[in-house]
């Protein structure tokens, strides 16, 4: 989840569940998956990013240009914010990249043909793809919400991400270029803990779906190919989370976080997490090495979705 729910704490259940992993929770961005450290350099690759034009999926894209892409795609649905967007990630100093800004509602899966369709005619090839778009309802019951609107939901979250992640896997089996390739779910917490978007049923509803797509096609596809990953970004103060009313004041994660880890989680030191789901607050160093390294490695279904309680 993007953002704590009004009402719910940081001292609550999931720290403590983050804490059981690698400790204290980091809520910003630090030397492990620094964009300055020369082993996450994505020097010579395409970068795109749907929801790119604000909030997680903006700092995603100013993290890999500072990681030295070559070229930063951000799509967004709407046109304004998007031109902004570029025009600030240009602004930005200490990158050369080439930033380019594609209008596309993710739902609109004419629009989404379009834009492969456009990038391909264009000769630009994709090496990493960052899932940020959402679609987020307002509080009621999914009964109260009724079945159209909650399927929105599932169309944008769901049918949209997984368009966009089948479009992504057929592009490099097209126009293979020998870079490696990533592809990155963000996704939430959600996901595991229900409660946290009690009032908002179909965020964690729409993205578990998402999740669990994203590890099934990661299952299929060797991590050679395609390097797969999806992650809660961490608790940051997007227009989502203002727009649903929570406080200003709380202790937020700086977006800083979510990007510099997606520079990371795309890089060969990540490749272990091939299929998981983690968190970008979790400390990375105590994840590469260790008894959760050891679980990950002898496990394959740790760290994935599942029935709890089952083996």
């Amino acid at each position: 989840m993007s953002s704590p729910e009004v009402g719910k704490t940081f001292e609550g259940i999931p720290n403590q569940i983050a804490k059981s992993f690698t400790g204290p929770l980091k809520k910003n961005t630090y030397p492990a998956i620094s964009t300055s450290r020369p082993e996450l350099s994505h020097a010579g690759k395409t970068v795109l990013i749907t929801g790119g034009a604000t909030g997680i999926g903006y700092a995603t894209g100013e993290a890999f240009a500072l990681a030295s892409a070559a070229r930063i795609i951000l799509v967004a649905r709407r046109p304004d914010s998007l031109d902004s967007a570029v025009a600030k990630l240009k602004a930005t100093p200490g990158h050369k990249a080439e930033v380019i800004g594609r209008p596309c509602d993710i739902s609109d899966f004419a629009a989404v043909e379009a834009l492969w369709t456009s990038l391909e005619k264009e000769e630009i090839v994709v090496d990493v793809l960052v899932l940020s778009a959402v679609r987020l309802t307002r509080p009621a019951t999914l009964v109260e919400l009724g079945h159209e609107e909650v399927w929105r939901d599932f169309e944008t979250n769901v049918h949209g991400n997984l368009f966009l992640t089948e479009k992504f896997i057929k592009h490099i089996d097209a126009f293979p270029n020998g870079k490696r390739k990533a592809l990155l779910n963000i996704a939430t917490m959600a996901i595991h803990d229900f409660e946290v978007t009690a009032n908002r049923p179909t965020y964690g509803a729409t993205k578990n779906a998402s999740t669990l797509l994203t590890q099934l096609i990661a299952e299929e596809t060797p991590v050679e190919k395609v390097q797969i990953i999806s992650y809660h970004p961490g608790a940051i103060y997007t227009d989502n989370a203002k727009s649903a009313g929570a406080p200003a004041d709380l202790p937020w994660d700086d977006a800083k976080l979510p990007g510099h880890f997606a520079v990371w989680a795309a890089s060969p030191e990540a490749a272990f997490l091939h299929g998981r789901f983690v968190w970008a607050g979790w400390d990375v160093e105590q994840l590469l090495k260790g008894p959760i390294r050891e679980r990950i490695e002898s496990n394959p279904d740790y760290l994935k979705i599942g029935v709890i309680g089952l083996a």
